[in-house]
């Protein structure tokens, strides 16, 4: 009885060639991850706990935002997001905020979510602080609304009540707010590419803003460790084909 015979085949120059191909197109479009700083954990401030997220992405002279609100069942004004400060590495020119989106949500005093856009829609209370080295506020007006707040202990769902936030203020002086989460970009004329960094990141939290107790601070969220950058796997598969091709060339002039 004949024994098995695995067959493989040899690794031809026309593959490593494709690999090496595809190795550089891999290195043309380098990605990065977002970078993530959030507060420590237990913050108070002065109406409760806090807790709050933000997702910085930048691109070739542009960064979106997203700032998330992760603290359940909101209670007062000074639980809401109502800006953010930071320092953006390098030389950046030519600062612009180009806006934001949310789901836009209406409190009753009880705290009962009466009303929401349902998806998200266009900010009109964000923009610029020009104060500080680079800051977005929702405070630019009289009244202060479209702060950001956490999720409620529970959403039950159905038309115009999507949740009870056990409030015991009247929060619907600050409506709209901005449901859980939102997203801003910027644009700028030269300094910004995907390797940019930040830094000195402050959240500010509700209508003083709050940043009396110290607990606007933040420490950076490291992203978790992913799959190479293009740039390195790319060099890493034609490294790995190249090392193939090499190897089946030696053993086959050594057989011969």
């Amino acid at each position: 009885m004949s024994a098995l015979r695995i067959w493989r085949s040899p690794p031809t120059l026309l593959s490593v060639t494709a690999s090496f191909a595809l190795g550089l197109a891999l290195c043309a479009t380098p990605a990065r991850a977002s970078i993530i700083y959030e507060t420590n954990a237990g913050l108070n401030g002065k109406d409760g706990p806090v807790d709050a997220r933000a997702t910085f992405d930048f691109g070739p002279n542009s960064l979106t935002l997203t700032l998330d609100n992760l603290q359940t069942n909101y209670q007062a004004g000074g639980q809401a997001i109502s800006g953010i400060i930071f320092t953006i590495g390098g030389s950046p020119t030519g600062t612009t905020f180009t806006g934001g989106t949310a789901v836009h949500i209406n409190l009753d005093k009880p705290g009962n979510i009466i009303s929401t856009s349902g998806s998200a829609t266009a900010t009109s209370r964000w923009g610029l602080d020009t104060t500080t080295p680079v800051g977005l506020t929702a405070l630019t007006g009289t009244q202060p609304d479209e702060m950001i707040i956490g999720p409620p202990v529970s959403e039950t769902g159905g038309s115009n009540n999507l949740g009870f936030y056990n409030t015991s203020n009247a929060q619907d002086q600050f409506n709209p707010f901005l449901e859980k989460s939102a997203t801003f970009t910027f644009t700028f004329t030269g300094g910004v590419t995907s390797s940019t960094s930040v830094s000195g990141v402050k959240f500010q939290f509700g209508t003083g803003p709050d940043t009396t107790t110290g607990t606007e601070d933040s420490h950076i969220v490291p992203p978790p460790v992913a799959a190479p950058e293009p740039a390195t796997l790319g060099m890493a598969m034609f490294a790995v084909a190249a090392s193939a091709w090499y190897a089946w060339r030696r053993r086959r002039r050594t057989a011969a």
